[in-house]
């Protein structure tokens, strides 16, 4: 008797390359999910400010941030994101890229949108 005769069968071909593209999609999604939060989510949420009028280069410090309008912009455009995810993650050949995208947009995201708004509204000091 060997001592493998608890081990489990070696895998097959087919398993590595499921694992290997496993692996790839979970790598992929989180550098997409980082680069939607660092690179996407700021500027649109810029551009919609911009477009109602909320923020923009005239405007002062702090010009907006305590409107409704505001913090709808933030919430809403934050929100998108995870939606369209979840219409994604019903395709089972994407939930492992999709579930990673989500994980890292959101860990990412809220920071970024916190930075942002602070930022905006005149700093992290007291005023």
């Amino acid at each position: 008797m060997s001592g493998d005769a608890g081990a489990p069968p070696p895998l097959t071909a087919r398993e590595v390359g499921t694992l290997l593209l496993g692996v790839v999609q979970v790598a992929l999604g989180a550098a997409a999910g980082v680069g939607v939060a660092f690179f996407c989510y700021p500027r649109v949420v810029f551009t919609l400010l911009d477009a109602i009028g909320l923020n923009g280069p005239q405007a002062p410090v702090g010009h907006g941030t305590d409107t409704p309008g505001y913090w709808a912009v933030w919430i809403l455009s934050f929100a998108v994101v995870p939606v369209l995810l979840w219409q994604a993650y019903r395709l089972r050949a994407t939930r492992a890229f999709v579930v990673a995208m989500g994980i890292a947009f959101v860990a990412t995201g809220l920071p970024v949108a916190l930075l942002m708004i602070s930022l905006d509204s005149g700093g992290f000091g007291p005023s």
